[in-house]
């Protein structure tokens, strides 16, 4: 071997050497990148997990909070739908379940752990959760809302006790919940204290996670795949392709060097979904008014994904749309509403998602793209539109159970201010019988003719005013009978008139009747009602039109059916109460209302019956002056009979 030979080898060697220590260095950095694509996949599957369960949770929390709230009006509930998987839930009386949708067992509810977080949640007036507990159908978390009598919690603990009758409970699978959002071959394990749920094939092998804070109640969520990540083939490849040649060493570093940054790229790019979605997650929960969390969640949408139009709709009123809130311009041409996103969307295109909860419409979500999306930011959209479906769940189910208790809460007051009324309008009257009777009976002779004329004249008065108190009583019943469809047929008002007329002419006798026919075609109607509306009508006008004064009821054809017209000679009705002259218990203002008697039950039983016949009842001025009520009734013949009965089977069934 010649010095210049062994130079050559040398440096050969050293050739062969570095080209092998570089080989190896990059097959190192490859490993490295396989094992934090690894890691991000587990984070993936974490953030998943985290944002489903945490929806899930919420769900079953809406819905038990909806079903005690429902089930204190004492309104009857009908079977619950669990709002996700591996969550069951049903209403529970104090001696037992009422069914078997609660998940709980005989068994179970003497178990400890039940038993302490029912009386915790009675003691407390609200939401209580239990650690997971070994049940008949295994392991599972329970959730509990008290019932109590009324729509409000009472305000102490006696209280509470003593007003308890039952609970809205749920029973939760965290690991059932867990299943839907899993990625394929990944599993979770859901930890809380030192109980684990685990969901899909097994636990996972990586200890990444994090936690679930909802009301006080702690999960440890760990997701991700269940074997460790082996030495890709492309670090043998690696390893092997240095150890042939320098060149091709260096050819497969910058070729890997290019794919290095892709890949980081693409790492970073899913961080920074899994932050943004990290981020809008607690707007949600921030507040159950749109108006708070619809500005917050938009603007995130915008500066992350780039886009330059964010508009929420729900529908309104006859197929009309409602827009709740809008960030930007909105598409000239939008396309048709999707459950999910496209594959792609370009730079100055749309989307609109159809938003959708339990198979029901809820919203619609309209995006336009200031710059072009790829397929994982899409993913990443409808991860969280379902957190905007979720939002707006919320705020309708929230503004419904609001809505409720202020109706409750209104009907009470108007039965009470009814309640005072009655008993004063019963009381004054029979009073006033039993004294001038009393005094009759025991100084007959004591008393002149006339008087004795009077008194009886005022026996009769009193007796005619307890008995439209009666009539009241008795039309006050007939509102909550809505569950009775009237059983509509052809009629001729005329014939309908003239009979209550000439059996109410004797109770007018201070009044002139004057009656108007025309010629209207048949209407349909139920013979009682209409002679209810029509006596209404006419005790309403004597009511409150001086002594002397005519009363004039007309009857005539319009709008393809029939119409009945009582004016009087009264004050009239002013237009600031018209709107409310149909509504229980309303008897209006001024001296005119204050000398009659009465519990401002007849006009609304007058519309009632009159809507229920398929009709409409208008109040304006009459003619010369005074109130004019019109009743419209459609036509026989006219396919609105078979309307009106469906309708009254509908009210029969919802009731």
């Amino acid at each position: 071997m010649t010095v210049g030979s062994g130079r050559r080898d040398v440096a050969a060697a050293l050739v062969a050497v570095v080209v092998l220590v570089a080989a190896v260095g990059l097959a190192q950095r490859n490993r490295a990148l396989s094992l934090a694509r690894a890691e991000a996949r587990d984070w993936a599957a974490v953030n998943d997990v985290v944002v489903g369960v945490h929806l899930a949770l919420e769900a079953a929390v809406d819905a038990v909070e909806q079903a005690a709230g429902v089930a204190a009006a004492g309104v009857d509930l009908p079977p619950i739908a669990p709002p996700s998987l591996g969550v069951t839930i049903g209403l529970l009386e104090p001696d037992g379940p009422s069914g078997d949708a609660s998940g709980l067992s005989a068994a179970d509810l003497e178990r400890p752990e039940v038993a302490r977080v029912l009386a915790r949640a009675t003691d407390a007036g609200t939401l209580a959760f239990s650690a997971p507990v070994e049940l008949d159908a295994g392991l599972r978390a329970v959730l509990a809302a008290p019932v109590y009598d009324g729509p409000v919690s009472p305000g102490t603990l006696l209280e509470r006790r003593a007003a308890h009758r039952g609970w809205a409970v749920a029973t939760l699978d965290l690991g059932a919940m867990a299943e839907p959002y899993l990625p394929e071959g990944a599993g979770a394990r859901l930890s809380v204290g030192d109980r684990s749920f685990v969901a899909g094939p097994g636990p996972p092998r990586a200890d990444v996670g994090k936690p679930i804070d909802l009301h006080g109640y702690r999960i440890d969520v760990r997701a991700g795949s269940l074997e460790p990540p082996g030495v890709a083939a492309g670090t043998w490849a690696i390893l092997a392709g240095g150890a042939l040649a320098a060149v091709a060493a260096g050819a497969g570093a910058a070729w890997l060097s290019r794919r290095d940054r892709r890949q980081v790229a693409a790492l970073r790019r899913g961080e920074q979904q899994a932050q943004v979605v990290a981020e809008v997650a607690p707007i949600v929960q921030h507040s159950l008014d749109l108006a708070d969390v619809l500005p917050a969640i938009a603007v995130q949408l915008r500066d992350h994904f780039g886009l330059t139009g964010v508009h929420l709709t729900t529908a309104g009123p006859a197929g009309s749309e409602i827009e709740v809130f809008g960030l930007g311009p909105r598409a000239v041409d939008p396309p048709a509403p999707a459950l999910g996103p496209p594959e792609r969307l370009g730079a100055g295109e749309a989307t609109v998602l159809a938003l959708q909860r339990g198979g029901r419409g809820v919203a619609r979500l309209e995006l336009v793209a200031g710059r072009a999306l790829s397929g994982e930011e899409l993913r990443s959209l409808r991860v969280l539109s379902e957190l905007v479906t979720a939002a707006v769940v919320n705020a309708n189910l929230y503004a419904a159970q609001q809505d409720a208790v202020r109706r409750l809460r209104e009907l009470d007051a108007l039965k009470t201010v009814f309640l005072s009324t009655a008993s004063h309008e019963l009381r004054t009257p029979a009073t006033a019988i039993s004294g001038f009777a009393s005094l009759l009976e025991d100084r007959w002779g004591d008393f002149p003719e006339d008087q004795r004329a009077e008194m009886v004249g005022r026996i009769a008065a009193n007796a005619r005013s307890l008995s439209a108190v009666v009539e009241d009583l008795l039309d006050f019943s007939l509102l909550d009978r809505r569950d009775q469809p009237l059983a509509v047929e052809p009629l001729h008002l005329g014939d309908v008139v003239d009979a209550v007329v000439g059996r109410l002419g004797l109770l007018f006798a201070d009044h002139a009747i004057e009656v108007v026919l025309g010629d209207p075609p048949p209407v349909l109607g139920e013979r009682n009602a209409l002679e209810r509306v029509i006596t209404n009508l006419l005790t309403n006008a004597a009511k409150f039109s001086p002594a002397g004064s005519t009363i004039t009821v007309e009857v005539d054809g319009t709008d393809g059916g029939g119409r009945i017209r009582v004016r009087d000679e009264g004050p009239g009705v002013p237009p600031e109460e018209r709107s409310r002259i149909f509504t229980r218990f309303y008897r209006g203002e001024g001296d005119a209302v204050v000398q009659t008697r009465g519990v401002g039950i007849g006009l609304a039983v007058v519309a009632e019956l009159v809507e229920r016949m398929g009709g409409a009842v208008t109040v304006d001025d009459a003619p010369g002056g005074g109130a004019r009520f019109t009743v419209w009734l459609p036509p026989a013949g006219s396919g609105a009979g078979e309307a009106i009965a469906e309708r009254g089977r509908d009210d029969a069934t919802a009731r």
